[in-house]
């Protein structure tokens, strides 16, 4: 590289960095589970093992322990745990940027391409909001990455295999769904290239298709004969029988072969048109609109999809300039077929779309529609990059005006930083902060408290996570939305939770909960009425813990 692109790329990465660590500046931790991560992590520094005995929210956490086992490295090479538990994946996340830059020059060969969408990914809300967070997605996302460049050299290079399914198998123990994405993506940029093109270098396609084969094979292997919570509570959620996903990942690679081998006999073939230099900027206008009024749909009519959250109207005030730079997406997506790879980022954004789709239709807590956002900038980043540049080369202007667009794009990535960390009225009201004082209440349950907590996903992730109590999470939310005690009787008393049902013995509320209570993550976090609080301030409850922002009331069940 030049000298003048190791020096942007630099800057582009330090600034995503510091956007990864800027929560950490309003909040002690960051995060909806961070809580459950923190104890796995703590056991396994304090024990040397990670136990498959497990009580809490996530119960298949355990069985995909990549991110633990990184902190812990972290920790034993001689990062303060608490920082290697806050700082240390966000931070690894944000190699995503350079990545991006690698992965946007393979396909293109152009630096100015891979700056311009390595910018996009440092500063897009979806991937930096996602990112920022210390959790295993976080770390998915690098090595996801990693591998979709793996792929992209090992059609030529051999020696790139081996590399790749070390990659692979870290990823697979380390975030499910990340996995998954790795799949979709995989098999379907193999299938459009079939399509495309009627003539497959052999040696390329068996190093392809053995990978595929081992990534299917390896991935189910693991989620069905290793991760049995995951085979058992989570693969059932799935309106396909898991024993039908199994013989359809079975036959992905057969049936490509075929697919392969009867590609020569039809005479269709793909021809791209580059777009001209109008066509461009329509393109961009198009996706200008195109951007402005979905999301204008999604806040007066849909809601998110795969939610029941609605964002406010002032949410498209804050996102304009996010919404501006995924315009750009729309002039760059048919040039990209005219670059050696193109194909292949067509195949991953169609992939992931159909795959929030599928979401929507037959697995809506699984596949979750909106959790496939951060992954959708990856093949958005790129297109992105080529739009802007096809603007700025293809289009006629003088060095002034090529100056003025650049400034243009510099303005819109700069303003789409605030975007990155939301308000909390734009997120549904939603808290995943937990500021240091929320862990006087979880601490007193440790040494004071006994049985079962009752709370909302926050508190029972501290209560769980710091103060080593079951919780209910959100398992029984009626324990928070009811106006009096005889409303819930019959939950206060036989409560649901992660390991079955029990008795609640103590509740614990703060002033963030009181804002908004998080229950479903797909559900609004809405504020606790002076009713459902005040409920707690009467018999059978004691207030017996009050550190002026949370407070733990005891159920005495004798004055049941």
């Amino acid at each position: 590289m030049r000298h003048s692109t190791t020096a942007a790329l630099a800057g582009i990465t330090l600034l995503g960095l510091l956007l990864h660590l800027l929560p950490v500046t309003r909040t002690l931790y960051w995060g909806a589970d961070f809580g459950e991560y923190h104890a796995i992590t703590q056991q396994l520094l304090r024990d040397g093992i990670v136990s498959l005995d497990y009580r809490g929210w996530g119960t298949a956490y355990p069985y995909f322990p990549g991110m633990h086992l990184a902190q812990a490295a972290g920790v034993f090479a001689g990062v303060p745990p608490m920082a290697a538990e806050v700082l240390l994946v966000p931070a690894l996340s944000s190699v995503s940027i350079v990545l991006a830059f690698l992965l946007a020059v393979r396909l293109t060969r152009d630096d100015r391409v891979g700056l311009a969408a390595a910018a996009f990914l440092a500063v897009i809300m979806p991937h930096v909001y996602l990112t920022a967070h210390a959790v295993p997605a976080a770390l998915g996302d690098p090595l996801f990455a990693a591998c979709l460049l793996g792929i992209l050299r090992m059609r030529s290079d051999r020696r790139w295999l081996p590399v790749l399914l070390i990659l692979t198998a870290a990823l697979v123990v380390t975030h499910h769904l990340t996995t998954y994405f790795l799949i979709v993506a995989a098999t379907l940029a193999l299938a459009l290239r079939i399509l495309v093109s009627a003539r497959q270098g052999g040696r390329s396609w068996l190093r392809e298709g053995a990978y595929l084969a081992a990534l299917l094979v390896g991935s189910f292997t693991y989620w069905i004969g290793f991760a049995t919570p995951f085979r058992a509570q989570i693969l059932p959620q799935v309106a396909v029988p898991w024993p039908l996903l199994i013989a359809a990942s079975l036959l992905v690679v057969p049936v490509l072969y075929a697919l392969r081998r009867l590609r020569p006999r039809w005479r269709w073939r793909y021809t791209p048109r580059y777009p001209s230099r109008a066509r461009a900027a329509k393109l961009l206008g198009v996706g200008v609109a195109g951007v402005f009024v979905f999301l204008s749909i999604v806040i007066l009519v849909t809601g998110i999809p795969g939610s029941s959250v609605r964002p406010p109207p002032e949410t498209l005030l804050l996102f304009a300039p996010v919404l501006g730079l995924f315009a750009f997406s729309a002039a760059g997506r048919r040039p990209m077929d005219f670059h050696r790879g193109g194909i292949d980022v067509s195949a991953w954004f169609l992939a992931f779309g159909l795959s929030a789709l599928a979401g929507t239709v037959v697995a809506t807590t699984v596949l979750v529609p909106y959790r496939h956002m951060h992954i959708l900038m990856w093949p958005t980043a790129v297109f992105a990059g080529l739009g802007m540049r096809a603007l700025l080369t293809r289009t006629p202007m003088t060095a002034n005006r090529r100056a003025s667009a650049l400034a243009v794009i510099a303005a819109l990535l700069l303003a789409a930083v605030p975007a990155t960390f939301p308000p909390r009225d734009v997120m549904a009201g939603h808290e995943e902060g937990l500021p240091a004082q929320a862990l006087g209440a979880p601490l007193w349950l440790r040494s004071r408290g006994w049985g079962l907590v009752g709370s909302d996903h926050m508190g029972s992730m501290a209560a769980f996570g710091f103060g080593g109590r079951d919780a209910v999470w959100d398992y029984s939310p009626d324990l928070l939305r009811s106006d009096t005690f005889d409303d819930a009787r019959g939950d206060f008393a036989n409560a649901s939770f992660p390991a079955g049902r029990d008795r609640v013995r103590f509740v614990l509320i703060n002033d963030d909960i009181e804002a908004g209570a998080m229950l479903l993550p797909w559900d609004p976090a809405l504020p606790l009425t002076a009713e459902e609080s005040g409920k707690f301030e009467d018999a059978p409850f004691h207030r017996v813990y009050d550190d002026g922002y949370s407070r733990v009331y005891y159920l005495n069940w004798g004055l049941t």
